[in-house]
């Protein structure tokens, strides 16, 4: 009896240890004056996680030291729709000019015009479309919004009447993290 106890022992033991244990566990509840418990540590969103068991250390968020940025093309596709108006179809936050073309001009085809055509492309700016009282379809660019549909509201008014900004595309650059 005392050897198979024994073993059942060795058996419990090896397992206990051969296990891996997790870096985290569930999230454990804050204390109700905001601090967080015995066995807790501060976690993300104001919460408390448990503390890593088996040595395991809880997960660090990178410190980035650098940023950069990268371009951001916006292609307009121009196609006549299904009630005989100027329409348009865009395509941003592509980092090449072709693919912004290309997904614009894809886009359009989509709508099943036979008429597409590739319109203006902008590069790291806001974009607004403007569209008269006659249907006619025009953009105007900035560095702000408002610059945008200032200039969008400005050229439609050389080609129409009682213009109106439809659409506020933010084609700004992108700005990432690097390490």
């Amino acid at each position: 009896m005392a050897s198979s106890t024994y073993a059942a022992g060795l058996i419990l033991a090896g397992a206990l240890l051969s296990s891996p244990a997790p870096l985290l566990a569930q999230s454990a509840p804050s204390s109700p004056n905001g601090t967080c418990g015995a066995g807790t540590i501060p976690g993300p969103g104001g919460g408390c996680m448990y503390i890593p068991q088996g040595g395991g250390q809880a997960p660090q968020i990178p410190a980035y030291r650098d940023t950069a940025w990268t371009d951001n093309y916006t292609s307009f596709a121009w196609f006549t729709n299904k009630q005989g108006k100027a329409d348009y179809v865009y395509s941003t936050y592509n980092i090449y000019p072709n693919i912004a073309d290309d997904f614009a001009m894809q886009r359009c085809r989509q709508t099943g015009a036979s008429d597409c055509e590739i319109g203006p492309r902008y590069t790291n700016a806001y974009i607004a479309v403007a569209r008269s009282a006659e249907g006619k379809v025009n953009t105007g660019y900035g560095n702000k919004s408002k610059e945008a549909k200032e200039a969008a509201l400005a050229f439609c008014a050389t080609r129409g009447n009682k213009c109106k900004v439809e659409k506020l595309v933010n084609g700004s650059a992108w700005k990432y993290y690097t390490n």
